[in-house]
């Protein structure tokens, strides 16, 4: 953000010790390091610490990810890498906020709304090179399944079902048609809670 470029501290840097945000920061941008395995291990400890620090905003986080992590203005392999470190932060902070639980979803913030946030990323990511299209759908399908009752057919599966009708069907991916069927599936009153 700018007050960080001039050398303010932001909202959640305040909140957390000096260890704390170098901690952080250092394990948003190792996640878009190519080396062998680097991903993982910096996805996997940044998902463990988000667990352990849950006072930390999953908001903030998720913005301090794109800031960190930019794909303007940089070469097309920094491109790369920043995209392939926004998947897998997505996927840490999913894995510390959502997997397993059961969230609900408010109809009238939904789009400032962490689980939003999440879906519309990923969705861009997706959409970005076809190697991303299945990570990024496997991220979307547990942050669907989190969603509590019937949140998600009241606030969710109709912003999902006009996602899809901007890809012509003769041109729908298997990972298209798997979000469709999941809408489907998360978007029954009758399914089990």
């Amino acid at each position: 953000t700018a007050a960080n470029k001039t050398g303010q501290k932001g909202k959640l840097e305040e909140m957390m010790c000096s260890d704390l945000s170098y901690t952080v920061k250092r394990l948003l941008r190792g996640m878009a390091s190519s080396r062998d395995g680097s991903r993982h291990g910096f996805s996997m400890t940044f998902s463990v610490l988000l667990k352990a620090f849950s006072f930390i905003d999953g908001n903030e986080i998720f913005d301090m990810m794109l800031d960190l992590l930019k794909v303007k203005g940089v070469t097309s392999q920094e491109e790369k890498e920043s995209n392939f470190g926004r998947l897998f932060g997505c996927f840490a902070i999913i894995r510390s906020r959502f997997a397993g639980q059961k969230v609900e979803i408010d109809g009238e913030a939904l789009e400032d709304s962490l689980f939003w946030k999440l879906m519309s990323e990923l969705r861009r990511l997706s959409k970005t090179k076809f190697y991303m299209e299945e990570s990024c759908t496997s991220a979307m399908l547990t942050l669907m399944s989190s969603v509590k009752g019937d949140a998600f057919q009241k606030h969710v599966a109709g912003r999902m079902r006009e996602w899809l009708k901007e890809v012509e069907v003769e041109e729908m991916t298997p990972s298209d048609l798997e979000l469709h069927l999941a809408i489907e599936w998360y978007g029954k009153s009758d399914r089990k809670k």
